[in-house]
């Protein structure tokens, strides 16, 4: 993942799709079953102070991003919404539905380089060492 605003402001990794299975809580069973797959490629972002992650990226105003796979959410089109580049929940754990996510130990770094209200480019790509 990279961050441009006229020059690169951060990159990183994060992860894009969602976690492999869903928690007890969420009814268990493949996430896939309930959430789409962020493609790969550019978004508009926007750095908002979120209700659970603090400062964080919104892609595209909150509105449709595209999804690599069908999403069960929006009855199988190809798109996500309300999509937030956060933080793993745990060490160990992504706990996203489908955002883009960055390692724990990533975040306060990658989360300082952030300016609340910034307008950004994003560009969400797969590095030579992934498949």
């Amino acid at each position: 993942m990279a961050i441009v605003d006229g020059h690169l402001r951060a990159a990183g990794p994060c992860r894009t799709f969602p976690n492999h299975r869903a928690p007890k809580s969420k009814g268990g069973g493949l996430w896939s079953a309930h959430y789409g797959c962020l493609a790969l490629g550019e978004y508009d972002g926007r750095v908002v102070n979120h209700r659970k992650y603090g400062k964080c990226v919104l892609l595209n105003r909150g509105g449709r991003c595209a999804s690599e796979t069908p999403n069960p959410r929006h009855n199988g089109a190809l798109y996500l919404a309300e999509v937030f580049i956060h933080s793993w929940h745990t060490e160990t754990w992504p706990g996203s539905a489908g955002c883009p996510t960055v390692p724990r130990l990533w975040w306060p770094c990658f989360q300082s380089l952030l300016v609340l209200d910034e307008h950004c480019r994003v560009e969400l790509m797969r590095g030579p060492q992934c498949r």
